[in-house]
């Protein structure tokens, strides 16, 4: 800890990638990067509360999306054809015919540029990103923000999501942190999203089709351990090994915990005013080397606070896309 009570910034470079580490009083440590305006990792007593490639190389591909912003469309969307004020806009899909994350060219593979600044309570990471029209296949141009605010004296970090267009576009944000809490695997660590409805899907694309009632095995909403029904038949079919599900809040409260992510030994309290969250388990092996375990899965869990994949999704001209997601990690 310092002894003038400011927290500590450390600049440094890596594969031509700058990295931001920022500690603050309370023990939290958090490391952004401009390469997809990413959180690379967060520490907080000493402990990893975040897993992530263990080489930065890996990080580096495209197909890694550990702790990168996720745009212009966040989660999947079809390929077939954009359709706008009767303009077609032909998507680049990267999974299939599937645009994830944004397709390819989606933001999370895009060097953004940077800047810090404090004030008396926060430390202030900013990440600013220009889509041109026509990237990825969508159009019009895109402004992207990313505000990391760091307390100084509290194990908190809030993440602020913002947008503008120059034309109608589908725009969605998100984060793409997953979370091990100082473990090695998922064995153990309690999840609660408060959420009654959950987006059915096609098993074979993970498109999404409507809102259903939260079925028992996937019903997080009193809290259970994440992977109490992992093997559950309906979780293992198609495309499906696991949890890999777009939850639909009760209700848009900024004021509670609308997520809580727990183990024997932290606990992680997530506020939003999203009205969704996709939950993924981390079902695959990335083939890489992770920073937290030697296991290729389950080695811990992806929250993605977000707006709902059901609704219309577009923003235009003269719209803001602003949403925030924050952290609050706790000792037992």
């Amino acid at each position: 800890m310092k002894n003038d009570n400011r927290p500590r910034i450390n600049n440094y470079k890596s594969s031509g990638i700058e990295f931001i580490e920022i500690t603050n009083n309370v023990g939290l440590t958090a490391t952004f990067t401009n390469l997809g305006a990413a959180i690379y990792s967060i520490r907080y007593d000493d402990k990893l509360m975040t897993y992530q490639a263990k080489n930065v190389e890996d990080f580096l591909r495209e197909d890694v999306y550990n702790g990168k912003c996720l745009g212009r469309v966040s989660g999947r969307y079809p390929s077939e054809t954009l359709i706008i004020d009767h303009k077609k806009f032909k998507l680049h899909a990267n999974e299939g015919k599937t645009v994830l994350h944004g397709g390819k060219d989606g933001i999370s593979s895009k060097v953004f540029s940077s800047r810090v600044f404090s004030t008396t309570e926060h430390i202030h990471v900013v990440y600013t990103y220009f889509s041109k029209a026509g990237e990825a296949g969508f159009p019009g141009n895109a402004l992207f923000e990313v505000h990391y605010i760091l307390s100084n004296n509290k194990a908190k970090l809030k993440i602020k999501l913002l947008s503008y267009v120059t034309a109608k576009c589908p725009i969605s944000m998100s984060s793409h942190t997953f979370f091990s809490l100082g473990k090695d695997s998922l064995k153990g660590t309690k999840l609660t999203v408060h959420a009654s409805k959950v987006l059915d899907m096609d098993p074979n694309t993970l498109l999404v089709k409507k809102a259903v009632k939260v079925p028992a095995y996937l019903d997080y909403s009193k809290g259970k351990e994440v992977l109490k029904d992992i093997d559950h038949p309906e979780l293992n079919k198609g495309m499906l090994k696991g949890v890999d599900h777009s939850y639909i809040f009760d209700e848009v409260n900024e004021d509670k915990a609308q997520v809580t992510l727990e183990n024997d030994q932290y606990k992680l309290d997530i506020y939003t005013d999203f009205d969704s969250v996709v939950v993924y388990s981390d079902n695959f092996d990335p083939h890489f080397e992770a920073d937290n375990s030697k296991l290729k899965s389950r080695r811990g869990v992806a929250i993605e606070p977000q707006l709902d994949q059901s609704k219309d999704r577009y923003l235009s001209m003269h719209d803001e896309f602003s949403h925030f997601i924050r952290y609050e990690f706790s000792k037992k």
